[in-house]
């Protein structure tokens, strides 16, 4: 067995780490210093943050590949078909939302108010949840998915990166609401996020499908359905929605992300998209990138 890929995909999985820490600090600090002088509403506060750690995320990558040789942005994010990419992603995390929230609905666990907000702004929600899309793909599909797979093959990695991902989301703030159930929702996430998302990247091995659908689907859950997860107050929504008991882990720790309904969908269409990656002989790491030094 040759140890060697594996040793280097830990020890740039290490540098990274180490980098992206050190960077993100001194952007936490910087950012906090500027805020004290400058105040901002929530909407502009966190798209701003958003875009910093986006670029943190980005920095980190960089100089992890010129002392590594490792992932490369250019790699990640090459596509003649960058557009076509994101929209295609936008419509498929769209569908995939709709399709989740109606079913939830006709098994009684949504209920939208009957009231519409018809002066919604869209615009803080697009901006917000392009740069939430584009920072989380670039650290889990754009470098550790990629960086996994070169030491421990597509399937270790399909699975470790889906853990990761999931499980990255213990950090988020829920205001108290059933953080004993916070771990399994968690898993939840891994499997029909992370899952989905892994094989949305395997389709071109470009970020751009991915963020598409991890923009969309947040955009949809929050801003368009109203279904919200615990920590976000200051987004606008079109409809107002409430969960009820039945189909989601009991306090419901982060939205629909917590429900059995999307742990199905998200399986299936991640099922449906690692077979058309397949087809495209997507599965396997490219004899270009094995073994680079």
């Amino acid at each position: 067995m040759n140890i060697k890929p594996k040793l280097k995909s830990l020890i740039d999985m290490a540098v990274f780490s180490v980098f992206l820490y050190l960077f993100y600090l001194v952007t936490r600090i910087g950012f906090d210093l500027f805020t004290v002088k400058v105040k901002l509403d929530d909407a502009k506060y966190y798209i701003i943050f958003e875009f910093l750690f986006f670029a943190t995320i980005a920095l980190a990558v960089f100089v992890t590949q010129l002392l590594r040789k490792s992932t490369k942005l250019s790699d990640v994010f090459a596509s003649s078909k960058w557009g076509l990419d994101i929209l295609l992603g936008f419509s498929i995390g769209a569908v995939f939302m709709s399709v989740t929230i109606a079913l939830t609905y006709l098994g009684g666990g949504y209920l939208p108010d009957p009231t519409i907000n018809l002066n919604i702004n869209f615009a803080v929600p697009l901006i917000f949840f392009l740069f939430v899309g584009m920072a989380e793909e670039l650290i889990f599909r754009g470098f550790i998915f990629s960086t996994i797979e070169k030491g421990f093959g597509t399937k270790w990695s399909i699975v470790i990166t889906s853990l990761m991902f999931g499980f990255f989301h213990m950090l988020n703030r829920l205001d108290g609401i059933a953080e004993d159930y916070k771990p399994l929702a968690c898993l939840f996430l891994a499997i029909e996020a992370g899952f989905l998302l892994n094989a949305a990247f395997l389709i071109r091995r470009s970020l751009w499908i991915p963020i598409g659908i991890h923009w969309s689907w947040n955009l949809f859950e929050t801003s368009i359905f109203g279904a919200k997860e615990g920590q976000i107050h200051f987004l606008p929504s079109l409809f107002t929605g409430h969960y009820q008991p039945g189909l989601f882990l009991p306090g419901f720790p982060m939205g629909m992300e917590s429900s059995y309904i999307t742990v199905a969908t998200g399986l299936i269409t991640g099922f449906i998209l690692l077979r058309y990656a397949k087809s495209n002989n997507n599965l396997h790491v490219p004899e270009s990138k094995k073994g680079q030094p």
